[in-house]
């Protein structure tokens, strides 16, 4: 249930970049601190957007410039074909797949190979590494480490609401709200 409510609230602050047309480009655990509210429970916050890339502020760093964390780059920044949220959409489901398992989806002895990996081989299940993890969450993480963009979830909203269904159905509390946008009306 902590890994959840962590997930969902990192959901949340990639939602709310993404809303403002900032992608962040280096989604990775280091990224990615954990506060102490008062009640206990966990407050996440996404840092570091040295790298981030802006529709709106071309004095960011721009498409095709290869920055980043190997571990964590999705196959369309390494070959430089960057769509844009997609990346930071893969990004998450490494970071989603490490909490759920304590393991990379992919290892490698060198950046080389993690960048082959990321682009031809399809990580293991999280569930063959942590059975607790539910089939939803499982199939989640599946769709988001796709190799195509295009067969990943459309952005952090929908990760975001699939992820509070997930909490739903173990019939648990969802973490305190920030003020998120409502999602678009498709996602019902």
């Amino acid at each position: 249930d902590r890994a959840l409510h962590i997930m969902v609230q990192i959901a949340r602050g990639v939602a709310r970049a993404h809303d403002l047309d900032i992608i962040h480009r280096d989604i990775k655990p280091e990224n990615i601190f954990l506060v102490r509210r008062d009640d206990g429970s966990d407050l996440v916050k996404v840092l570091d957007f040295g790298i981030a890339k802006s529709r709106q502020d071309s004095r960011l760093t721009t498409q095709g410039e290869l920055f980043g964390t190997p571990q964590y780059m999705a196959p369309e920044r390494i070959t430089g074909k960057d769509t844009g949220g997609s990346s930071d959409i893969y990004a998450l489901g490494v970071v989603f797949f490490e909490i759920l398992t304590g393991e990379l989806p992919f290892t490698a002895p060198d950046v080389a190979t993690f960048f082959i990996k990321h682009m031809e081989e399809t990580p293991r299940p999280t569930r063959s590494l942590n059975t607790r993890v539910p089939e939803a969450l499982d199939d989640l993480v599946r769709r988001m480490l796709a190799k195509s963009p295009a067969d990943r979830p459309v952005d952090a909203h929908r990760i975001h609401q699939d992820l509070v269904t997930v909490i739903n159905e173990r019939e648990a509390a969802p973490p305190p709200s920030a003020a998120l946008p409502a999602p678009p009306a498709e996602y019902g």
